[in-house]
Formats: structure tokens, C-alpha cells, sequence
């Protein structure tokens, strides 16, 4: 087995990535469970 690290590349138009970046910051994450 070869635990080596592979570079790759993707790409993404910067249309769907600053969709995405919008998203999360307007995302309403629950409150912690107490304990």
C-alpha cells in the first residue's frame, strides 16, 4: 500500500465557489447540545 500524497488539481468556476462561500456564511448553525 503506497501512503504516498498525490497533488491534484480541480476545477471550479468562481461562480459556484463564491455561491458556495455565500451559502456558509449565511448558514444557521444549531446551538451546542448542553454536556
Amino acid at each position: 500500500m503506497d501512503n504516498a500524497l498525490t497533488p491534484f488539481r480541480i476545477d471550479i468556476p468562481q461562480a459556484d465557489v463564491d455561491d458556495l462561500r455565500n451559502r456558509l456564511a449565511h448558514t444557521r448553525w444549531p446551538s451546542p447540545v448542553p454536556g
